[in-house]
């Protein structure tokens, strides 16, 4: 046993050499520029119990009836250039006060949806590529022709793929952290505060997981790595689109409601929507959450069974 444990050790140790690489490193710093940047401009914000100053009502667009995200934010925008002139036509400025649910709306939505993204296409990228590459270049047969079991290589180039993640995974903590504490903790209790940066951590490295799992998957049934990354990356962007598309959907106009509900339960597809959903529910948090850990739990053991029983060329 300690022998395989070694060897898992030594897959594990050389695909990390691989996957810390310049173009590893690069993600890391724009993710954290723009990142920072994000959270500084929330932080700069004024933040109050402002109530909006014009209803849906008012606005005549037919959403009277709809509520979501960016619904809130849409409402906040639309009153504030109604202070907005109104302060210009008594000759004064327009004074910005942002409710604090739309901070908090920004700061989900923005930063650490941005994080969340991040940490799944970088996991995404060097797990599709990890197997693949190595039937590419005619090393994986070596790999596979030692005493190792192929369960340990699975999970030893798999681990040592997703690790490189945790870069990622600490600064979205870090900076929910800070930015929950030092913005927002005067309007809601310091323990929510805590919970929720943890809450963002989970969902931050559940879904990094789960598409991992995804692109492991995914490595191990393709034989070029260029194509494996592709595939990979096309996942990604579909259930970001069905993300989005669930954010549009209060905004939608003249859609019958049972066109509607068949629209979001597409949406629900996407472990970005579950995530969003998760993290402005906290009594949905752990449903979601586990829906995520039990999928990538059983395609990790599906990839692992698929790898053990392939045949492996020279």
């Amino acid at each position: 046993m300690f022998d395989f444990l070694k060897g898992f050790r030594t897959v594990f140790c050389s695909e990390l050499n691989f996957t810390f690489q310049k173009k590893t490193l690069s993600t890391y710093i724009i993710f954290t520029f723009f990142f920072v940047l994000t959270l500084y401009g929330i932080s700069a914000q004024e933040y109050g119990s402002m109530q909006p100053r014009i209803s849906l009502g008012e606005l005549g667009f037919g959403l009277e009836a709809k509520e979501g995200p960016l619904i809130d934010i849409f409402v906040f925008l639309a009153s504030f250039v109604v202070s907005g002139l109104e302060a210009f036509d008594t000759g004064g400025l327009p004074r910005v006060v942002m409710p604090v649910n739309i901070g908090l709306t920004l700061f989900i939505l923005f930063p650490v949806f941005q994080g969340i993204k991040t940490s799944s296409a970088l996991a995404v990228r060097l797990c599709a590529s990890s197997l693949a590459r190595e039937r590419e270049s005619r090393t994986l047969y070596q790999l596979t022709a030692s005493p190792q079991p192929r369960g340990f290589i699975y999970l030893g180039k798999f681990f040592g793929a997703f690790s490189a993640v945790f870069p990622i995974m600490l600064l979205v903590y870090g900076g929910s952290f800070w930015l929950l504490n030092k913005t927002f903790l005067p309007y809601i209790n310091g323990g929510n505060a805590n919970l929720l940066s943890l809450r963002v951590l989970m969902v931050c490295a559940v879904t990094s997981f789960l598409f991992a799992t995804i692109a492991m998957l995914i490595s191990t049934l393709t034989s070029n790595e260029e194509n494996a990354v592709n595939h990979g990356t096309q996942i990604l962007k579909a259930m970001g689109s069905l993300t989005v598309l669930w954010l549009l959907l209060p905004g939608l106009p003249n859609m019958e409601e049972s066109t509607l509900k068949i629209l979001e339960c597409v949406t629900l597809l996407s472990p970005f929507t579950l995530d969003l959903l998760a993290l402005y529910e906290e009594k949905l948090f752990a449903m979601y959450i586990l829906i995520q850990i039990g999928v990538a739990v059983l395609l990790l053991c599906f990839g692992m069974a698929v790898f053990a029983k392939q045949d492996i060329d020279y």
